[in-house]
């Protein structure tokens, strides 16, 4: 096989007898302007990865912070219906009345 043959990826025997993988190589059509085009797709790829971290970190602790707030809140309910039993079961049917209204 010639050593300057291309494969289906466009690498020649010689690329890859010296150890270059696909995303490896410096080239990857052979025409500049595609070459610029490909580096380019990596870099807005790899910004947008980069600023996919911290959204994904604060979106993890805004999930936290809102589990604390509901245990909070529904203690906070629970210790409020125990007190006042009769005022609970009017609030509930008040909110069931208006949600079945809305529905």
């Amino acid at each position: 096989m010639d050593p300057n043959t291309r494969d289906e990826l466009g690498f020649t025997v010689a690329d890859t007898s010296q150890g270059a993988l696909p995303g490896e190589s410096q080239r990857v059509s052979g025409h500049p302007t595609v070459d610029r085009a490909a580096r380019f797709a990596h870099q807005t790829v790899d910004k947008a990865a980069d600023a996919a971290v911290p959204a994904a970190d604060w979106l993890e602790e805004k999930t936290v912070d809102a589990r604390i707030k509901q245990k909070q809140w529904a203690e906070k309910t629970r210790i409020y219906v125990s007190a006042n039993p009769l005022t609970g079961i009017g609030i509930a049917a008040a909110a069931g009345l208006l949600i079945g209204l809305i529905l």
